[in-house]
């Protein structure tokens, strides 16, 4: 009888640890041909007070306005946003990378509350620059597994 109450233990213990470790993940990436110069879409990216100009969520809900929070210099901190038609969302940068990559923090909510990191990397291409946008992530399983 002590083997398998062992047995049943060890088998909840590793689906526990599965639940709240491994199947929270959230991964994506996007590779697209932008015909602007590298440096023009990186600073459209960095600008996070010019989003508003070419963000989806404007498409969705043209009331939606962007509410920046400010460091004490008056610089972006970070950008947020939410509606009845479009998700809650907050983006802040948190460093500038490697060959010139900007790396964000994405928290949101659609329909289940999710944050992680994008991370937008730039390469010079004949007509423009080949975008490649990288989100790594998480949820909580309860979240995905139940949400609509």
């Amino acid at each position: 009888m002590t083997i398998v109450s062992f047995f049943v233990a060890f088998i909840c213990a590793a689906l526990l640890v599965y639940v709240l470790r491994y199947s929270g993940r959230l991964r994506f990436s996007l590779e697209e041909a932008v015909p602007v110069s590298v440096d023009t879409l990186r600073q459209a990216v960095v600008n996070l007070e010019a989003w508003s100009d070419w963000a989806a969520w404007q498409e969705h809900d043209k009331e939606t306005r962007p509410v920046f929070e400010r460091d004490a210099n008056g610089g972006i901190r970070s950008l947020s946003w939410s509606s009845d038609k479009a998700c809650k969302v907050k983006i802040a940068h948190l460093f500038l990378g490697k060959s010139g990559e900007i790396v964000q923090r994405i928290e949101g909510q659609a329909p289940f509350s999710y944050k992680g990191k994008l991370v937008w990397r730039f390469k010079p291409e004949a007509n423009g620059t080949m975008l490649t946008l990288v989100f790594k992530g998480r949820i909580g399983f309860a979240q995905r597994a139940f949400s609509k």
